[in-house]
């Protein structure tokens, strides 16, 4: 896939924000980096814009950076008149403002405030497409811990008994196992699960993946791997995996050997592999594809139903078609429990 690139610019001196109606428009998934004031801090930014007119919403996420809750991913509020923009972070304990021009094929430096101080920031322009809401699903499982794809279904891990779902597209339950280590009877999926053929893997705190019987649940292989994994995925012949607390993703060979290695932002939610890209869940609702030589190449926004209070799940799965997360509706009570199959648009 091959990125195509606008450049969302920022200058000190350029930007001039008025009434005008907007020349341009902004809504997709931006990445970039900030430079704070005397160089003394900087880091990565990532932006999720929506644009409505003159109206600017989204989130933005910042890695290394001085309003700490945007590690997380905070929503932020603006405007855009002409090719400029302006916005805030809406966060009751930050009010940080960027403004900024857009330039397509030119990089400008734009100015971001925070605590009385100035930075400036650059972001290109990701391949973005949206992601519609194809089945709403809501299967008697206790806990969609971690998803996988087994070619066929879809594999839920629940966390609280150390059991795999299988179920259809359609979220109908067709078979369950137990997950089981050599000597103790119960496992953990806190890192992930992956699945191929009559394989699913499970990574362990100790640098080993365990390898189940998809038919039995018992374990009939180890491997061991050079680092704690933070998230985890498979591919034909090879894992991927972040490495914990760290903003790096790993290719390994099924014996565990690091093939490659690339930086990314920190904070993944979960990782899956849709066929081409590696796909990164964050937590503004963004899902960011790295290609093989560690590029992103291409980014999924989700959007889901403005009526309801939505809180994204830490985990992913690409069935061939379409993205699976789980999320919560918090706009009842008790909140109500999801698998959302993700359609790209």
């Amino acid at each position: 896939m091959t990125l195509t690139v606008g450049v969302i610019a920022f200058g000190s001196g350029g930007c001039k924000l008025g009434n005008e109606a907007p020349s341009v428009d902004v809504t997709s998934v931006w990445l970039g980096s900030w430079v704070g004031e005397n160089h003394s801090e900087a880091g990565k930014l990532m932006l999720n814009l929506i644009q409505e007119g003159s109206k600017l919403e989204g989130s933005i996420y910042l890695y290394n950076d001085p309003p700490s809750t945007a590690n997380v991913g905070t929503d932020i509020k603006g405007s855009v008149s002409g090719s400029d923009i302006n916005f805030w972070m809406d966060s009751s304990d930050t009010n940080h403002r960027f403004t900024g021009m857009v330039e397509g094929g030119t990089i400008l430096e734009g100015v971001i405030n925070y605590f009385g101080k100035k930075g400036t920031w650059t972001a290109e322009k990701l391949p973005t497409q949206p992601l519609e809401i194809a089945a709403q699903l809501n299967p008697p499982i206790p806990t969609y811990w971690r998803l996988a794809f087994d070619g066929k279904n879809i594999l839920v891990g629940d966390v609280t008994s150390s059991d795999v779902y299988t179920i259809d597209l359609n979220g109908n339950i067709l078979n369950r196992i137990h997950l089981s280590d050599w000597q103790l009877p119960n496992i953990s999926f806190g890192e992930g699960i992956a699945a191929e053929g009559d394989s699913i893997f499970n990574p362990q705190q100790g640098k080993h993946i365990l390898v189940h019987s998809a038919s039995t649940g018992k374990p009939k292989d180890e491997v061991g791997i050079p680092f704690e994994v933070g998230n985890f995925t498979c591919a034909p012949g090879v894992f991927y995996a972040t490495k914990m607390y760290a903003g790096e993703i790993y290719e390994l060979t099924r014996r565990g050997v690091v093939i490659r290695q690339w930086g990314c932002y920190q904070y993944i939610h979960s990782i899956a592999h849709n066929g081409q890209l590696v796909c990164a869940l964050y937590p503004n609702k963004m899902i960011v594809g790295y290609d093989s030589s560690g590029r992103p190449t291409s980014a999924f926004r989700i959007t889901l139903p403005a009526d309801k209070e939505w809180i994204i799940g830490s985990t992913l799965a690409w069935d061939g078609e379409c993205f699976w997360i789980e999320a919560e509706d918090y706009s009842v009570n008790p909140a109500q429990k999801w698998l959302l199959r993700l359609r790209p648009k």
